[in-house]
């Protein structure tokens, strides 16, 4: 009996093969290091010569992707390092004060040690 004739009369037989094993958490890709570097690819491009519409859209993808990077719990110590680090480059975009960033940067080196760890 092949495999397809052992999973369907499996199936039938009312009971559900379940996988050996689930991916350990170090094989786990947090969601918030894609939406990371989706932002970073959209925060690299050249936009001096966009049109307006296209300026628009742009901003708006950036803002859509940092709502979900800020608002979603992290399920890993990489992903809550994601949020860090686009916490500290929105920060430093604006008048927050150097004894704020200089508290996230420490959090972020400490947070990278424990990873190490």
């Amino acid at each position: 009996m092949g495999k397809r004739s052992r999973a369907g009369s499996t199936a039938m037989a009312g009971t559900v093969a379940v996988p050996r094993a689930l991916p350990s958490a170090e094989h786990v890709v947090d969601v918030h290091l894609v939406w990371e570097r989706q932002v970073k690819k959209l925060d690299a491009m050249d936009l001096g010569t966009a049109d307006e519409q296209t300026f628009q859209a742009v901003c708006a993808q950036i803002a859509h992707l940092e709502d979900l990077l800020l608002s979603t719990p992290a399920r890993t110590l990489e992903g809550a390092m994601a949020q860090i680090r686009r916490v500290m480059t929105i920060l430093a975009q604006s008048d927050l004060d150097e004894r704020e960033q200089h508290g996230l940067r420490l959090a972020l080196a400490t947070l990278a040690k424990l990873r190490r760890a």
